[in-house]
């Protein structure tokens, strides 16, 4: 390889931004669109853009979604959410990680899992499409059969 090639190598892989949504986890053989009212957990700390765009992408499945802080949750929800959303800053903010959990509202037994993670060479994602995605993914997840383990 001529160091013309490397450098041109180098430079587009230092300005392509590297992000990915991982495949969500399901750890209920319940489907998750049979849960149809969940609680929104927001602490002090969270970041309230992405807590709005879970709530947002709840609701077009249906989720009838309150919002509160964990001792104010409801006996009968059917599910609450638990996120946790980093912003890092370079030249502006943007989202370099988010974790999403769905937990049973009687039980808090783990229902579902999804995250995004960006790369060493971070892009600047839209936070909502992303948030839209990580909650698309887990609601695409498949519970593991016995075969699959």
């Amino acid at each position: 390889m001529n160091i013309r090639a490397f450098l041109f190598a180098v430079l587009a892989v230092s300005t392509c931004g590297c992000s990915t949504v991982e495949k969500g986890k399901r750890h209920t053989s319940a489907p998750l669109e049979s849960y149809k009212t969940a609680y929104l957990v927001m602490s002090s700390e969270a970041n309230w853009d992405i807590g709005m765009y879970i709530r947002e992408a709840l609701t077009e499945r249906g989720v009838t979604v309150t919002v509160g802080n964990l001792p104010s949750k409801p006996k009968d929800v059917s599910f609450y959410v638990i996120y946790v959303a980093r912003q890092n800053w370079d030249m502006k903010m943007y989202l370099e990680s988010l974790k999403i959990q769905f937990l049973d509202g009687t039980t808090d037994r783990l229902l579902a899992t999804g995250s995004f993670k960006n790369g060493f060479f971070h892009s600047f994602p839209d936070e909502r499409q992303k948030t839209f995605e990580v909650v698309e993914s887990m609601y695409n997840a498949k519970y593991p059969s016995a075969t699959d383990h």
